[in-house]
C-alpha cells in the first residue's frame, strides 16, 4: 500500500489509530498484531496498514487502528519496546 493511499484511508479512519516507526523491513502484519497482544486491533489484520516506499519496499512504518481509547493508551506504553533487535516508536 502506498503512502498516498494510506493517507486517503486515514482521512476516513477514526482517531483511534497508532503510528509505528522503526519496524524491521521484514515485519509482517501477524508480528504487529502479536506486538499489540494486550490491545484490541480493530478488524484484526485489516486494522494494520503498513506503508511502502516509492520503490514499493516496506518503509518501516505502519498505522494500526485500535478499538478503544484504552487500547490506544496501552499501545502508547509500548513506545521504545523492542521488536527483534529494533525499538519501535
Amino acid at each position: 500500500m502506498s503512502v498516498s493511499s494510506i493517507r486517503m484511508k486515514l482521512k476516513t479512519m477514526t482517531l483511534l489509530s497508532s503510528m509505528l516507526r522503526g519496524l524491521p523491513w521484514s515485519t509482517s502484519v501477524d508480528e504487529i498484531i502479536k506486538f499489540f497482544s494486550d490491545c484490541t486491533v480493530k478488524d484484526g489484520k485489516n486494522g494494520v496498514h503498513m506503508t511502502m516506499s516509492r520503490e514499493g519496499r516496506p518503509s518501516g512504518e505502519a498505522y494500526v487502528e485500535m478499538e478503544t481509547e484504552e487500547d490506544i493508551e496501552r499501545a502508547c506504553k509500548k513506545d521504545r519496546d523492542h521488536m527483534g533487535q529494533r525499538y519501535i516508536e
